[in-house]
Parts: structure tokens; sequence; C-alpha cells
């Protein structure tokens, strides 16, 4: 007697809930041009037991079937043949032949649960009574939510950003302090400083350290208001030496402060603070080695 593949017998959800193995097939990747990967598993449903199949089976008859049941294609076939099964059960292709029978020859609900089949060729393989595995597609998953687009006017997507990723200042010198070791950064020049050395110009504590303790503040600022200026390769570096010997101001700055324009100040300065940006740059670097003075011509211009 012929026995069709699961695959091949349709079922509706209600009706493969009620069979004591279900094959799940899954749409996998599912591009836009509708292709997919496939991808099927088996599914032990509550009938296995209610059913009174697995009181029933006897415990090598169902180490057979499940078996035969682990060579489930990703389309959701179950076809394997003789010689696949052999290999997998002990004492060589006879033995395995005889246990297979005696799984052939159990009846449930008076009907056999496998069958052999013969494929073209004369290849036999063994198939599943659609009363003990059916075809169920598995339920498509639900679409994830997309995230609201901010305004396309450059204020209201500058005021989203901020809303979703910026940090209250307060907090983020929190964060600063933690990670340096130091109790309270306060809200004094200094801590400001430390804070636009750390932040801004991205040095690290023990450098920032030595410019506090060795250098005027003013000098400090002044080379920090003027470093965006600089187009410098390595602001850290550049920084340091620009400090230690006291730089001119760039050419760009030098008529605007000729005419006693004050010079604009880094975005440190404002009451928020990018957290990822800012505690980042105290993780991972390695000490930068001191800028050579900067070569400058006969009447104090720089290269």
């Amino acid at each position: 007697m012929r026995h069709t593949d699961p695959s091949s017998t349709s079922h509706t959800p209600e009706q493969a809930a009620e069979t004591p193995f279900v094959i799940m097939l899954h749409q996998r990747d599912r591009k836009p041009s509708g292709s997919f990967r496939p991808e099927a598993e088996v599914v032990l449903g509550r009938a296995l037991r209610t059913s009174g199949l697995l009181l029933a089976l006897p415990p090598e008859e169902m180490q057979t079937l499940l078996l035969i049941l682990t060579f489930v294609t990703p389309n959701g076939w179950c076809r394997p043949s003789v010689p696949l099964l052999a290999g997998s059960l002990p004492g060589g292709e006879a033995k395995a032949q005889a246990r297979l029978r005696r799984l052939q020859a159990f009846r449930w609900l008076g009907r056999p649960i496998v069958s052999e089949a013969e494929q073209a060729g004369g290849l036999g393989v063994f198939t599943l009574s659609p009363a003990v595995a059916s075809l169920q597609n598995a339920p498509e998953p639900a679409p994830e939510a997309a995230l609201p687009l901010p305004p396309s006017s450059r204020g209201a997507i500058l005021a989203h950003s901020r809303a979703m990723y910026a940090h209250p200042r307060a907090e983020v010198e929190r964060g600063i302090a933690e990670r340096m070791g130091w109790k309270e950064l306060g809200d004094g020049p200094e801590a400001r400083l430390r804070l636009r050395l750390l932040g801004v110009a991205g040095l690290l504590r023990e450098q920032v350290d030595l410019l506090i303790e060795q250098y005027p503040h003013e000098r400090i600022g002044r080379q920090l208001d003027w470093l965006p200026h600089r187009r410098a390769k390595s602001p850290a570096r550049f920084l340091m030496a620009a400090v230690e010997n006291d730089y001119d101001p760039p050419p760009t700055l030098r008529p605007r402060l000729a005419h006693g324009v004050v010079s604009e100040l880094g975005e440190a300065r404002g009451q928020e603070w990018d957290l990822g940006d800012a505690v980042d740059r105290l993780e991972g670097l390695e000490p930068d080695a001191p800028e050579p003075q900067q070569p400058k011509t006969a009447d104090g211009h720089e290269y």
C-alpha cells in the first residue's frame, strides 16, 4: 500500500495541531522579490501524548520513528532511503531492515505509521503516514514597527537628534569622573577646562594633569579656542606643543583678534554633550608623543 509524503498533503492549522508531529515550514530571509530560503523543523504536538501513540509505540520503534523524522528536508519532505537509515542504526543494513519492518508492521488507528515506497531506480524509501506527521506553514512574524522619521527642517532634525541621543552635561560629567577615578569634577573654571581637554582635544588624564599643573589656565583656554582653526592632523599632540610653547594665533584669526573680536568657543561649552563621544575618547588611547615646536618664519608667522 502506497502512502503519500506529508508534504504532499494539505492540512489546516487545526488538523495539523491534532497530529503527534508537525513539520513546520519557515520562509527565511524573504526578499522584496518574493524569494526566500526554505527551512523546516519538526515540532512535537500535544497529540503525541493525548492520542496514545507515545504509550502504544514500543521504545525501539519510537527511536526508529524519530530517526526517520530527522531526515526532513528544508522543503518539508521526509523520504529517507533504507541505506541512509541503515547508516545511522547499529548492526548494518540487515538489522536496520529488521527494525524498519517492525515499525512498518505497527498499526495505529488501524493503519501503519510508516510505509515503504519505491523511487525511480528501485531505491526503497520510507514515508510517514499523514496521521502521524502533518505539514504546516509557520506564521509570518509581525513586521517590525518603523521608527518615526524626524521632520525635514534642519532645526527640527537637530532637536530630534538631541532628544534621542544627547545627554545632559551633568550626566556626562559624572560619567567622565567615574571613568577617570575622580570623586567630583566640580563646576569651577578648572573643571570646565579639564572637560574641554578631555572631551574636545582628546587628551589623556596624565596629559591633562600636566597642562593644568604647569601652565596658566588662560593660556590653555586660549590654545583650545584656537585649536579648531589649526587644521592639525593630531589635535592632542598639537595642543600639547601649542600650550608648552605658547604658539601665536593661527593666521586666519589674526585679523579678527587685531580688531578685538573674541574667538568662538568650541562645542564643549554647550549645555548637552554626546556621552558616547566624550567617554570613548578616554578608552583605548595610546600616549601621544609631544608635538615638535611649530616652525615659524622670521616675522613670527607659522608655516
